[in-house]
């Protein structure tokens, strides 16, 4: 469960200032055909970077828990940082909590 968001994507999601965190394991899918694939993720509430990191193919996923408290809207971006095909970023069990 989750989401798998291509490079070059920003996904916004209106949170409505309801909820505190945002939890998600966060990394780019083993499975994929080329060892090197990466890509930037940044995460923002109301337009403060809350996570800025470059995730590759080889890494492990990193666990991210973001607080959200009083956000309005929360944004994922996701950035191609190589060229190549196989860069979705896989944000699993990626949810908001009250």
């Amino acid at each position: 469960k989750g989401l798998c968001v291509a490079p070059d994507t920003a996904l916004t999601y209106n949170l409505k200032g309801d909820y505190s965190q945002f939890k998600a394991t966060v990394g780019i899918d083993e499975n994929g055909t080329n060892a090197t694939s990466a890509a930037k993720v940044t995460i923002e509430a109301d337009g403060q970077v809350l996570f800025s990191e470059k995730v590759g193919r080889k890494d492990k996923g990193k666990g991210v828990v973001l607080s959200v408290k009083g956000a309005k809207q929360l944004r994922i971006i996701v950035e191609a940082d190589t060229p190549l095909n196989g860069n979705y970023v896989t944000f699993a069990d990626a949810r908001v909590q009250k």
